[in-house]
């Protein structure tokens, strides 16, 4: 304990230099409007004329699916390139935008990011709201899709719509700073993703206490065999597997853990058109803090993670938290 106070106290006073910004909104963030290949964009931004945007780039028909990385990674990481890949097999259904806010994430001090994490949202609010004036997006179409802090400042977005909500915001493993996370969060004022972000915000675990979230804030929380050390990522293999960011096809960037959520989701998105659903979880009783299958035996909602999950009906003795176990290293990690 005492060296938990101490280290966060270094942490503080060493971040008490860095402003701030509550600025009206943060320049250099873009919107990469993917069109029928991931090297296929059009790049937009804060005053863009969004309404000259067409098909295969912007179909005002279609529900719009926005993504976003976070912490030292950008469009060609390996979460966005995995992640908008398997998204792309969707396009019949949906639009697909990147959201670029990696002049704001390339600092090693993760601190400097979560000061500016509320400017960015409100430029990224105020894009939107060009989008909808534009192209006649509305709320109830989106779905914000994001990966470490990306899924935190979806968040703040999503706080921003007074009246219609988001219609959904998914969280792959939101970024944490290992154990000092909530400590550091209340001496910021920096709020996590919660469940009144989107009309339904449905959050996945993958390293609970690392680099991702423990607590369950969605409206669903999926915790993957407990929210702890995936199959395959032992405490070793994730340092020794941490990578340099220049290597950007690395598949564990960050470390071996919090990138699985990155795959599962993925396979969640390619499986769509199986009969099978992918990732079938088992309902958590009221109260308990610990997701295994012991004391997560609820099965009757037929719950899947990620692309096909749901807001659930109440159930009595039941949370909305579910357990979801993998026991492969590499894909197929569904045992579905």
């Amino acid at each position: 304990m005492k060296l938990k106070i101490l280290t966060l106290a270094f942490v503080l006073a060493f971040s008490a230099s860095i402003p701030s910004i509550n600025a009206d909104s943060c320049p250099n963030v873009f919107f990469y409007f993917v069109g029928n290949s991931l090297s296929d964009y059009k790049n937009l931004t804060l005053g863009s004329t969004f309404a000259t945007l067409t098909s295969p780039y912007y179909d005002i028909t279609k529900k719009t699916i926005f993504y976003t990385t976070g912490w030292m990674c950008d469009y060609s990481s390996f979460d966005a390139q995995t992640i908008l890949g398997a998204l792309l097999s969707r396009k019949s259904a949906y639009n697909l935008v990147y959201v670029d806010w990696s002049n704001y994430t390339q600092d090693w001090f993760v601190l400097s990011m979560l000061n500016q994490t509320s400017c960015v949202a409100n430029t990224v609010y105020q894009i939107i709201s060009q989008m909808q004036t534009q192209l006649a997006l509305t709320p109830d179409k989106i779905n914000f899709v994001g990966f470490n802090f990306g899924a935190h400042l979806f968040g703040y977005v999503g706080r921003q719509f007074t009246g219609t909500k988001v219609g959904r915001i998914t969280g792959l493993d939101p970024g944490a700073i290992f154990t000092f996370t909530d400590m550091i969060f209340n001496a910021y004022n920096f709020v996590p993703l919660q469940s009144s972000d989107a009309t339904f915000v449905d959050i996945i675990h993958t390293s609970n206490d690392k680099f991702g979230c423990k607590n369950a804030t969605g409206t669903v929380d999926f915790y993957v065999n407990g929210g702890f050390t995936q199959p395959g990522c032992s405490l070793i293999k994730s340092f020794l597997d941490y990578k340099p960011y220049q290597d950007r096809s690395h598949g564990y960037l960050l470390v071996c853990s919090h990138s699985r959520v990155v795959f599962l989701y993925a396979e969640s998105v390619k499986r769509a058109d199986t009969a099978a659903r992918p990732f079938l979880s088992s309902r958590c009783v009221t109260g308990t803090t610990t997701y295994n299958a012991n004391n997560c035996t609820d099965t009757s909602d037929n719950m899947s993670m990620g692309y096909f999950a749901f807001n659930p009906p109440a159930l009595s003795g039941y949370s909305n938290i579910f357990y979801v176990a993998t026991t492969n290293n590499s894909a197929q990690f569904s045992l579905t």
